[in-house]
């Protein structure tokens, strides 16, 4: 199995052909991935409540020959999806840094899973829904990036705040199908997955971010959007982060019409008073 086929892309696609019995399975292995497709055959068959001969039928229609191939396979995602950024300094690539960022960039976009992709026009693009953005260390960045576009279609977005008094205070007022939007790429980080549960707890929908290894709150997300983001590079890529960002923020322009643009009209105004000299 390719890169390209990257077993967390294929259970997230939407492209599989599930019978009810392989649903089950992808819904064991995404709640605790990638270590539940680590365990035995009689062990993840448990979890999913389906027989071990259905697991293994589930494992060869995925591409592998046997079971141990499946694992083989995830044992290289997990390898990959723990590299460091030291590790990535040793075995960086001689690669056209350009083609490399061209090529992640495009990769992402164009494996996007619809059904997530919609879900996700649709959470954002609803006035009735307050919209709250966290991010990580890195992914950060992406996760402010989305507020400043949506806060110009839309009213009621925000950045969750750092300290944790004021998260919580957050995520205390929101009310059941609010939408936090979780940016989460590997060497996945704890806060982030607490935020996570206290804010799904609380009945918030979840919009993920990740990346090809999928961050521990895929799981228990309502939408999973994935990027690429090796480049190669001394550390991973926010570019197609961003890049996935603004198509998304796109499409809620789009869906949104003249209600974003009557929005972005009265806020431009606003602007040009405050910034007049």
């Amino acid at each position: 199995m390719s890169e390209s086929s990257n077993i967390a892309l294929k259970l997230v696609s939407g492209e599989l052909k599930l019978t009810r019995s392989a649903q089950k399975i992808v819904r064991a292995l995404l709640a605790n991935y990638p270590a539940a497709g680590l365990s035995t055959v009689a062990e993840l068959a448990e979890v999913s409540g389906v027989s071990g001969p259905t697991v293994i039928r589930f494992t060869k229609d995925l591409g592998f020959n046997s079971f141990k191939d499946f694992q083989d396979a995830l044992r290289v995602e997990l390898s990959e999806r723990e590299t460091s950024t030291l590790q990535q300094v040793t075995h960086q690539k001689e690669n056209s840094q350009t083609q490399t960022l061209v090529s992640a960039v495009a990769s992402s976009l164009n494996t996007i899973p619809l059904k997530d992709l919609n879900q996700a026009v649709q959470y954002l693009s609803d006035a009735k829904r307050r919209i709250f953005a966290v991010g990580g260390d890195y992914s950060e960045i992406a996760a402010a990036h989305l507020v400043l576009q949506l806060t110009q279609l839309r009213p009621h977005v925000s950045e969750l705040p750092v300290k944790s008094v004021l998260a919580a205070a957050a995520l205390c007022d929101a009310k059941k199908g609010d939408v936090l939007c979780v940016y989460d790429v590997r060497r996945y980080s704890k806060h982030t997955l607490q935020i996570a549960q206290a804010a799904k707890n609380q009945g918030l929908k979840l919009l993920l971010f990740t990346d090809k290894w999928l961050s521990p709150i895929t799981g228990f997300s309502d939408a999973v959007i994935p990027a690429e983001v090796v480049t190669g590079n001394t550390n991973d890529s926010s570019v197609a982060l961003l890049a996935v960002t603004e198509l998304l923020c796109n499409q809620v322009s789009e869906h949104l019409d003249k209600e974003g643009t009557a929005r972005l009209e009265k806020l431009d105004a606003i602007r040009l008073q405050i910034e007049q000299n």
